[in-house]
């Protein structure tokens, strides 16, 4: 799986809104892409291929930040995370997502463990970004 973390130039980082007909964490704030790596491509491949697929970003330079395993009560996965920064307008697919913002850090941290976010999109939080 991978994972990429988009901020902007203030600092904030860019959530997407899970649609509602998702099967697991209907509706839910998570990590701006994230997707499968498909059979034969490399995970910076599947990086771009979401990023386009999910909120119309092309062009972005990727960090890797890291890698690790995401356990939650509906499945593990081996996670490879990534950061890019962007300024530009990006446009959530309506057949992917229901909505998508950017967030404060203070905002992420105060909603923390209240149920707002996937438990993916907080284990790479608390792991890549938190102060706490």
């Amino acid at each position: 799986m991978v994972h990429l973390h988009v901020f902007n130039r203030e600092g904030e980082i860019y959530l997407q809104k899970r649609s509602a007909e998702k099967d697991i964490l209907p509706g839910y704030w998570d990590t701006a892409v994230g997707g499968h790596v498909a059979d034969g491509e490399t995970p910076e491949e599947a990086l771009v291929r979401e990023a386009r697929e999910e909120i119309g970003l092309t062009g972005f330079i990727p960090h890797a930040l890291g890698t690790h395993t995401i356990d939650t009560r509906h499945e593990s996965e081996f996670v490879y995370v990534f950061a890019t920064w962007h300024d530009g307008a990006l446009h959530p697919n309506p057949a992917e997502l229901d909505d998508g913002r950017f967030w404060t850090q203070a905002d992420i941290e105060a909603h923390l463990g209240s149920g707002v976010f996937t438990p993916h999109f907080e284990q790479d939080w608390r792991r890549f970004f938190s102060n706490q």
